[in-house]
């Protein structure tokens, strides 16, 4: 087996250029909704956060966790992550999970994640939201689940992290 020897000398921190983090923005949701959805049009929850890159070429890594069920049967649902810039909305995440009601664990509340890598080329503000719908029309429930009167509200986060290119 041969026998590697590095250099134990170290480059400047600035050597290898992008790949800093340069800012982390968290939001955390602990409040419950139900939004009334007809089949696969999103609504926007309150799980939503702002960042404003300081350079065109960072890159955002968006993270989230999210947790919602529907109104019984099996109806699924799910969720995505949504970036509006300049009153474009662009989806970054497609169909997060096939959540739905499962007989007897009515408090049972899934989750849905989701880690992806934007690159927005811009400096302008961004805002990232967690998107809600179903694939019929139906009563669905973020943070908690249809039995709401069992006090089972749950959190959901979404987290923006600016890493420099």
């Amino acid at each position: 087996m041969a026998l590697i020897r590095l250099n134990s000398r170290s480059a400047p921190a600035d050597t290898f250029g992008g790949g800093k983090v340069l800012q982390v923005i968290n939001q955390k949701i602990d409040t419950s909704a139900s939004f009334s959805i007809s089949a696969n049009v999103y609504q926007d929850t309150a799980l939503t956060l702002n960042i404003t890159p300081s350079a065109s070429d960072s890159k955002i890594l968006v993270m989230g966790n999210f947790l919602g069920s529907n109104s019984g049967g099996n109806y699924p649902m799910y969720f995505r992550i949504v970036r509006v810039l300049g009153g474009t909305t662009t989806a970054i995440t497609q169909r997060l999970g096939h959540l739905g009601y499962v007989a007897n664990l009515e408090n049972f509340i899934p989750s849905s994640n989701a880690t992806v890598l934007d690159d927005p080329q811009t400096t302008s503000q961004l805002t990232y939201k967690c998107q809600i719908s179903c694939v019929f029309n139906r009563t669905v429930y973020f943070n908690t689940n249809y039995q709401s009167g069992n006090n089972n509200t749950q959190s959901s986060f979404l987290t923006a992290i600016e890493i420099a290119g």
